[in-house]
């Protein structure tokens, strides 16, 4: 179709439509067809508007596919004959007038129409069925279940127990235990201030002063019985008898090691050798040239009648003292003075007594004859001997002093302690603050230092 013929106006330069594949399709098939699609042509090409902007934009407007063609695309229909064409064409008008689509009618799948049949008939599966007989089941329990009576069973006896009462008691009980517990721990811990301590010491020192002094006082009015010194010649006899005691220890301790060392001796190889060849020799090699002959005692000791006889003698020489019999102590450690003067009251003993009666010489005892046997001498050394303190009654006597330091009221202590806390807070504070000169705080440190290392010397 051309242009020219559509547009009223007219030009000099005539325009041709450009067909489709579709266009191509639709006009071969409309030579054709019935009136009704030619009267669709009619008013598609009446429908075109002067303009061919409109036209364009209006060119798809109320368009539709005939789903009852086979299409045949523009290539094909070229290629073919003239008698193809037509025969085809016929094909298409009888299959239109038969009333033949070709589209596809669903069918319904034989398991929908199954189970259309058995909700007819009113068939049932088994698990339908089986969901009837457990709905039933539930149904009968709950009926059993609402025909039941209740009945509440008793109230047990541990109900009525007072479990929480006793609980409270004893939380209460283990509460005061451990209050006790720890107020004893501080009161342990509790350390005496120094100037109380001070105060005490001066207070016993003047208490032992007045004792002394009316001791004293005793003395004089009463003369007391001064005996005589000891004679020198005592302490000359005394000492010569342990230097012959200490003679006679040593040489019978030589004479029991010089025995021991016989007896573990052997002879020298050289020796030995001679004497086993000696023996292998028969008696007849042997000369009889030998003009020594030794006089040997074949008698053997009997040595352990000896040492018998050795141990009776020690038993009856030996002095057997009393043992000591033991008594409750007296301890007296309040009425015990410092340990400076009692240093110097020791040093002082020792000065005025002999040389022989200090540590640890052995104080004299009864003179002994030089016959007096070895055990004898010995065990009375060690019976004199003066006991040592351990270190657990040093401690047992500080405890027990520090026991009878401590205060009882222990809110007093905890003031003071609070009172020295913010003195020493406060010096430290003024110690630090560099506002304050080093001239103001030079004195009292000087003060603090003196005192301090007084009282280091005094204890």
């Amino acid at each position: 179709m051309l242009w020219s013929n559509l547009n009223p106006v007219g030009s000099h330069h005539p325009l041709r439509k450009s067909h489709s594949a579709v266009e191509l399709r639709w006009i071969s098939g409309q030579s054709d067809s019935s009136d009704e699609n030619e009267a669709w042509s009619n008013t598609v090409e009446k429908g075109l508007l002067f303009s061919p902007k409109e036209y364009i934009k209006n060119m798809w407007k109320d368009f539709k596919v005939p789903f009852n063609k086979h299409r045949i695309s523009s290539s094909s229909l070229h290629s073919m004959p003239g008698d193809q064409r037509r025969l085809r064409k016929r094909r298409d008008k009888r299959q239109q007038e038969e009333g033949k689509p070709n589209v596809t009618v669903p069918k319904p799948f034989h398991m929908t129409l199954r189970e259309a049949e058995r909700l007819k008939r009113g068939v049932k599966s088994r698990s339908e069925v089986e969901m009837e007989n457990v709905d039933l089941k539930r149904q009968l329990e709950e009926l059993t279940e609402c025909q039941k009576q209740f009945r509440a069973s008793p109230v047990p006896a541990h109900v009525h127990l007072p479990v929480y009462e006793e609980m409270q008691e004893r939380n209460k009980e283990q509460r005061r235990s451990m209050r006790d517990r720890e107020t004893r721990h501080l009161r342990a811990i509790q350390k005496p201030f120094s100037f109380l301590e001070r105060e005490r010491l001066k207070k016993e020192q003047k208490q032992l002063q007045e004792q002394q002094q009316q001791q004293q006082a005793d003395r004089e009015k009463m003369k007391p019985f001064k005996a005589k010194p000891v004679p020198k010649s005592v302490y000359a006899a005394a000492s010569g008898d342990l230097v012959k005691e200490d003679e006679l220890y040593r040489s019978i301790k030589m004479h029991m090691r010089a025995q021991e060392l016989l007896r573990s001796s052997s002879v020298p190889p050289s020796m030995l050798t001679r004497r086993l060849n000696d023996r292998k020799k028969p008696k007849d090699e042997l000369g009889d040239g030998f003009t020594h002959k030794p006089q040997i005692n074949r008698e053997v000791p009997d040595f352990d009648a000896s040492y018998r006889r050795f141990q009776k003698q020690l038993e009856k020489r030996k002095d057997v003292k009393t043992t000591t019999a033991c008594e409750p102590f007296e301890l007296k450690t309040s009425q015990i003075s410092s340990h400076r003067e009692r240093i110097l009251a020791d040093i002082e003993k020792d000065q005025s007594s002999p040389r022989l009666l200090r540590w640890p010489h052995i104080s004299p005892g009864p003179a002994r004859t030089p016959n007096s046997s070895l055990c004898s001498s010995l065990s009375g050394s060690l019976e004199l001997l003066p006991a040592k303190v351990t270190d657990a009654t040093k401690k047992r006597h500080e405890a027990v002093r520090y026991q009878i330091r401590t205060p009882k009221d222990s809110t007093i202590i905890q003031r003071e302690r609070e009172k020295k806390l913010q003195r020493m807070v406060l010096k430290r504070a003024q110690a630090n603050d560099p506002h304050l000169a080093l001239s103001q705080t030079n004195k009292s440190k000087l003060k603090e230092f003196r005192c301090a290392e007084w009282l280091y010397l005094f204890d």
